[in-house]
């Protein structure tokens, strides 16, 4: 009987090296992923994969112990690369945030290379839900500056915040994906993440993360 269900917690540390893991997840398991929900808060950072769009329960479930919003997308990018080849029916990517209260200024902000580094390993990605904290990075992150279509290269829709839209955050990506031929619709929603109560599970009990207020 092939596995169903994979949990995987994980320390901080500023290396992670998993080959095994990724052999795992791609021989030993039946996973077929459509969607994944990242969620960056203030003690981890917690990844549910999941057999449909936006359908619970999910199927495959990280969690990276660590408290800087810039070592939390490192720690998950080098993970994800690796089990990159899991991935290819993964077509809708949320990614969800809650206040960092104790990041430093230095850590706070997650550079434009790891965002990159991360999202790069769903090239067949159609949708993405960006938290209103993340729409800075992400929205940098997303221009080519030369790399045009190398990430993100199916994608099809980009939801944001209504006031990231007005702010004309997203317009530079926008553009070059209309110039080249692969346009992207924006779509503005006022809270397009950020509601959702999640409950983790753990050998020390349930972990609860509220939504937004």
């Amino acid at each position: 009987m092939a596995l169903q269900v994979l949990m995987v917690p994980f320390f901080h540390q500023l290396y992670f090296s998993v080959p095994h893991l990724g052999r795992f997840v791609t021989t030993k398991g039946n996973f077929r992923f459509s969607s994944a929900t990242f969620l960056f808060y203030h003690e981890a950072v917690a990844v549910s994969m999941y057999p449909l769009v936006r359908v619970k329960p999910h199927t495959f479930f990280i969690d990276i112990v660590c408290e800087h919003l810039d070592w939390q997308v490192s720690s998950v990018a080098q993970i994800f690369n690796v089990l990159e080849p899991a991935f290819s029916t993964m077509v809708d990517l949320t990614l969800d945030y809650r206040e960092h209260s104790i990041s430093s200024g230095r850590h706070h902000q997650a550079g434009r290379r790891l965002w990159r580094e991360l999202l790069g390993s769903f090239r067949n990605l159609r949708t993405l839900r960006v938290h209103e904290g993340l729409v800075g990075d992400l929205s940098h992150s997303l221009c080519s500056e030369g790399e045009l279509l190398q990430l993100l290269p199916e994608m099809k829709e980009l939801i944001c915040p209504s006031g990231s839209v007005d702010d004309n955050a997203f317009t530079p990506f926008i553009h070059e994906r209309e110039v080249a031929g692969h346009p992207v619709n924006l779509i503005g929603k006022a809270f397009p993440v950020g509601h959702t109560r999640y409950r983790f599970d753990s050998t020390y009990g349930p972990t609860y993360i509220e939504p937004d207020t």
